[in-house]
């Protein structure tokens, strides 16, 4: 049982794909309702797909700017995510 019952979001420290991978999956463990959070760039996308597909919840940094918000948005004939979390249709 958990001290919190709602969501915590725990962050991610790297910059580089395969260590947020490893940092979230670590953070995942801490408890059952650990939401990881990861920086709106390339490998911080790489690192929520592979995450989320390990069925870690995931959540991403807040997009301010229109250069972030094109490394976000979806590719043609997909589905965009969800506004915070991010899962693969």
């Amino acid at each position: 049982s958990s001290i919190i019952e709602g969501p915590i979001s725990a962050e991610v420290t790297s910059t580089d794909s395969k260590e947020m991978i490893s940092q979230g999956k670590e953070l995942a463990k801490i408890a059952s309702n650990i939401v990881v959070k990861v920086p709106l760039t390339k490998d911080g996308l790489m690192a929520c797909k592979q995450l989320s597909s390990n069925n870690i919840k995931v959540n991403v940094t807040l997009c301010f700017s229109s250069s972030l918000r094109q490394v976000a948005r979806p590719r043609p004939r997909r589905r965009p995510w969800p506004s915070m979390l991010c899962h693969e249709p």
